[in-house]
C-alpha cells in the first residue's frame, strides 16, 4: 500500500455527534468560550496599545511635528489594532472549522 493509499483511507477518531451536543447544550460551555474571546481581545488590545502608546508618546514629545499629524498617527494606530484584533479572531475560527466536513469517502 502506497502513502497515498494509506492517507485516504485514514481518519481521526471524533466523538459521535450527540456527544458533542450534549456538550454544546450546556449555558456554562457557551458562556466559557465567548467570555475568553473578549478577555482575549481586550488583553492583546490593551498589550497592542500600550506599545503604541510608548511609540506616541515618543512623537508627542517631538515639538517640531504638527498637532494634526499627532492626532492622524493616533487614530490610524488605533484604527490598525482594532483591525488587527479583528482579522485574528476571525481567521482563528475559521481555521478551527473544518472545510470538508460534509465530505464523505
Amino acid at each position: 500500500m502506497n502513502l497515498k493509499e494509506m492517507t485516504g483511507i485514514m481518519t481521526y477518531a471524533d466523538l459521535p455527534d450527540e456527544v458533542w451536543e450534549n456538550y454544546w447544550q450546556s449555558m456554562y460551555k457557551k458562556l466559557e468560550r465567548g467570555f475568553g474571546w473578549i478577555f482575549f481581545s481586550v488583553g492583546a488590545i490593551a498589550l497592542i496599545f500600550y506599545g503604541m502608546f510608548q511609540f506616541l508618546s515618543e512623537i508627542y514629545q517631538n515639538p517640531t511635528i504638527p498637532i494634526f499629524i499627532k492626532i492622524a498617527t493616533a487614530v490610524l494606530i488605533l484604527g490598525a489594532i482594532i483591525l488587527l484584533v479583528s482579522f485574528s479572531r476571525e481567521r482563528l475560527f475559521a481555521y478551527k472549522r473544518d472545510r470538508y466536513k460534509e465530505v464523505k469517502k
